[in-house]
């Protein structure tokens, strides 16, 4: 709600409601639980004031197997999921790929539901004549299995608090590449993932590592450090009981 590209969109709206009503909600608050460390910056940059505010990450249901469906010698694959909307940034990443003869054997696939029909028309407008660049729809059900069949998911996004779409990647077995505005560093502290400036000289170099590393990101290794990292932060088994703690701390409750 409060992230700045959020707030811009149909900002006098937003402002009214803002200084009517919401901005109290936060500041007569006993506790603000907050989902990253990116939301908790807006929110004190938003309010002016230091408040108790606590972050627990979101989550997701943790597979217990991460099933690899990738042939070893195959040409990495490649895929964005994500609303279809500006914020995420997806134009520029076409743009990044259509024109350079290096991505030419690699293919790109785009999942998501269309929430902004003249962004994805100009999208669809981009990739009707590219042979590498393919619309598959809403991903839907299944969500696993299909992307379990892709090596790298690429999220070019400007602004994304939760972060479900990554957590979402890892836990296919897909090493992410995303936008270093969305602050998940640790991708690369725990040699996850890349966070990157989402330019042309950045992707193409982050690419050329990753094929190098091919097989490793496709052993079991690599999968069971993702499950481990998972488990360790991002499981609901874990966070509901985060909940449970604060909330009971509020109310003395013994």
């Amino acid at each position: 709600m409060i992230d700045p590209f959020s707030f811009s969109q149909k900002k006098i709206k937003k402002e009214i409601a803002w200084f009517i009503y919401q901005k109290f909600m936060f500041i007569f608050s006993n506790l603000v639980i907050v989902n990253s460390k990116l939301e908790q910056k807006n929110l004190e940059n938003k309010l002016k004031i230091k408040k108790k505010i606590k972050i627990i990450y979101h989550g997701i249901d943790v597979p217990k197997n991460l099933k690899n469906y990738k042939k070893i010698n195959n040409e990495l694959s490649f895929v964005f999921f994500s609303r279809i909307h500006p914020s995420k940034n997806l134009l520029k990443l076409i743009n990044l790929w259509r024109n350079d003869f290096f991505y030419k054997k690699y293919t790109l696939d785009i999942y998501g539901e269309v929430v902004h029909k003249e962004y994805f028309n100009e999208v669809n407008k981009k990739i009707l004549k590219e042979k590498n660049i393919n619309y598959k729809g809403k991903i839907g059900s299944g969500l696993i299995k299909k992307l379990s069949n892709y090596d790298i998911f690429i999220h070019p996004s400007k602004s994304e608090n939760f972060g479900l779409v990554i957590l979402e990647a890892l836990s296919c077995g897909l090493c992410p590449i995303v936008n270093k505005k969305l602050d998940w560093k640790v991708l690369d502290q725990k040699n996850l993932g890349y966070s990157i400036n989402f330019s042309h000289k950045s992707l193409k170099k982050t690419i050329k590592k990753l094929i190098k590393k091919k097989r490793l990101i496709r052993g079991k290794i690599f999968q069971k450090k993702v499950k481990t990292f998972l488990k360790e932060k991002y499981n609901w088994d874990k966070i509901v009981i985060d909940y449970q703690n604060e909330y009971n701390s509020l109310i003395n409750f013994k």
